[in-house]
């Protein structure tokens, strides 16, 4: 379950979440610091909503055991300057499962990521001073169930980054049922198919395959990238962006420079590690 956090403080939500510990995997959505999500993230009334979503998280820390808990931090160019002292943040807040990437409603040059590998190198520099690249997981620098050490070059795209319309299905209000989240979210949402009772009824197929196989339509200089299969793209994205030429938004090529830099990091790790 994906949560901002706020609903965690209800009583009914803690008994439902109480009772099925065993089954739920709380997934928070945190931007960093408190000046960041209160900035971003407001409630009804316009009140930064950051001290209520980490009353939740304690609360769910006390239920949960942490391989059960993971946070999500998005950064926008506004906000990339903070990225290091937000994943710290929520490093000190008691997640070890941490994914912290930049929107894809922006574009992201190749001349941006030496300021955008400044933040992520500090990152590194504090998972290894603090003796945390083996407790704490930061997906963009030293992802769970991969040593560090080994992270290798090249490595070109043979697949999506995810698993949308496949594996990542999203159930919306009415019963309609879509790729992921972003496919049920964006101006003008597209459903895969709906529920009829309880049995899915598939009814976009063409969507589906075309998804599946997005990275065949990539630009010839991403396809033969040898950084590209560390291209962390967003399959619905271009949907999202470009809804009357999703191809268009492909061809710009808009996570070049947030590639570059996560990559640029992880080699840095893994040299600091090997000199240590």
């Amino acid at each position: 379950v994906s949560t901002n956090g706020t609903t965690l403080n209800m009583p009914a939500v803690q008994r439902l979440v109480t009772r099925w510990k065993n089954h739920f995997n709380l997934g928070f959505s945190i931007d960093g610091t408190k000046d960041v999500y209160d900035a971003c993230r407001v409630d009804a009334r316009g009140r930064g909503s950051y001290d209520e979503a980490v009353k939740g998280l304690k609360w769910a820390q006390g239920v949960l055991p942490p391989c059960r808990i993971s946070v999500k931090a998005t950064y926008t160019h506004r906000t990339i300057g903070k990225y290091a002292d937000g994943v710290i943040n929520l490093i000190d807040l008691g997640f070890k499962f941490i994914a912290a990437n930049t929107v894809f409603e922006e574009d992201w040059l190749p001349e941006e990521a030496p300021i955008i590998d400044t933040q992520l190198i500090r990152v590194a520099d504090y998972l290894v001073e603090h003796d945390l690249v083996k407790s704490v997981f930061v997906a963009q620098i030293n992802p769970a169930g991969i040593d560090p050490r080994k992270f290798f070059l090249p490595h070109v795209k043979t697949r999506n980054h995810c698993g949308s319309c496949t594996h990542m299905r999203c159930l919306g209000l009415r019963g309609e049922v879509y790729g992921c989240h972003r496919f049920c979210t964006m101006q003008r949402p597209i459903a895969i198919g709906h529920m009829d009772g309880n049995d899915l009824v598939i009814t976009n197929r063409p969507l589906i395959r075309e998804v599946a196989s997005q990275w065949r339509h990539w630009p010839e200089r991403c396809r033969r990238c040898g950084i590209s299969g560390y291209c962390s793209s967003c399959s619905a994205a271009p949907y999202d962006q470009s809804p009357d030429d999703p191809q268009a938004y492909l061809d710009r090529r808009s996570q070049c420079g947030w590639t570059i830099a996560t990559v640029t990091a992880r080699e840095y790790l893994k040299l600091k590690l090997e000199e240590r």
